[in-house]
C-alpha cells in the first residue's frame, strides 16, 4: 500500500513548486531569477521522484488484488467442482472422492485422490499397471494419484 507519508512528501514537493514559482514572479533581478529557476528545477526532480514512488506502490497494489481476485476465482471454481463428489469407501481401507452420478455429464466414473481433494486439486486416480506375478499371487488392485504418487488398495 503506498505510504501515506509518501502521498504528503509528494504533495509537499508540490506546495514547494508552487512557492518557488509564487517567488518568481516578483522578482526583476536576472541572477536571483536564475537561482529560483535552479530551485524551481531541483524541487520539480524532487516531486518527480517521490510521485514515482507513489505510482510503483500503487502498481504493486493493483498487481496483488488482480493475483487476489485471480485466487478467488480459482477458489469459487474448485467449490463447484467440488460439488460434484462424495466420499465413497473404495475397499475396507481405502477411500476416494467418487462422481456423483448426477454429475456425471460427459465424464466417466472415476475416483479423485481424497489427500488432493483436501488440499483443492482435482486428481483422477489411475490404476497402476500389474505384471504377470503380481495378478498370479492375487495381489490386489493398486490406484496410484499422479499427483501426490500416493498408492490406494482398491
Amino acid at each position: 500500500m503506498p505510504d501515506l507519508s509518501d502521498v504528503a512528501a509528494a504533495l509537499s514537493s508540490f506546495n514547494a513548486l508552487k512557492n518557488i514559482a509564487q517567488a518568481m514572479i516578483g522578482l526583476h533581478d536576472t541572477q536571483a531569477f536564475q537561482l529560483k529557476v535552479l530551485e524551481f528545477n531541483g524541487a520539480l526532480i524532487d516531486a518527480q521522484t517521490k510521485i514515482f514512488a507513489v505510482n510503483e506502490a500503487r502498481a504493486t497494489l493493483v498487481e496483488r488484488v488482480r493475483e487476489l481476485e485471480e485466487q478467488v476465482t480459482k477458489l469459487k471454481a474448485w467449490e463447484a467442482e467440488k460439488q460434484h463428489y462424495e466420499l465413497k469407501a473404495i475397499s475396507k481401507r481405502s477411500f476416494a472422492y467418487v462422481l456423483k452420478a448426477d454429475a456425471q455429464g460427459t465424464e466417466p466414473p472415476h475416483q479423485i485422490c481424497a489427500g488432493c481433494y483436501q488440499r483443492g486439486k482435482k486428481s483422477i486416480l489411475q490404476i497402476e499397471a500389474r505384471n504377470t506375478a503380481s495378478r498370479a499371487l492375487a495381489i490386489p488392485q493398486m490406484y496410484i494419484c499422479p499427483e501426490c504418487k500416493n498408492k490406494i488398495v482398491a
